[in-house]
């Protein structure tokens, strides 16, 4: 947590009634818990960036990420848009733009195979 300032933001970007994983957290024990479940639950095995853009404090990264969902096992294949602001070389702003109806339709088939 050494990389974000006590009043840093983080983001997954959607509407918390669609998705289960749209969500934001204020505070650094929340990030951390955010974080925490999100290297908990995917296991990246690729990633091809596509565009990277700074401007002045803030940084825009679109790649597409391949990852294993782990609770299945199951592998998805996905753009995400990360933009990224800092300051004093901390960020300050984390917002991700990722397709939470892929997700979405992974966590039913996880679930459905309980």
């Amino acid at each position: 947590m050494q990389f974000f300032t006590p009043q840093s933001t983080f983001r997954l970007a959607g509407s918390a009634n669609a998705s289960s994983i749209a969500r934001a957290s204020d505070s650094l024990s929340a990030i951390r818990d955010q974080v925490t479940e999100l290297i908990r639950v995917w296991t990246w095995k690729k990633i091809d960036t596509y565009n990277l853009v700074i401007d002045g404090d803030t940084a825009a990264v679109r790649y597409q990420l391949t990852a294993v969902f782990n609770p299945s096992g199951e592998l998805i294949t996905t753009e995400i848009v990360d933009v990224v602001k800092v300051s004093a070389h901390k960020v300050v702003e984390f917002h991700q733009f990722v397709d939470t109806a892929a997700i979405e339709r992974l966590v039913a088939r996880a679930h459905a195979t309980e």
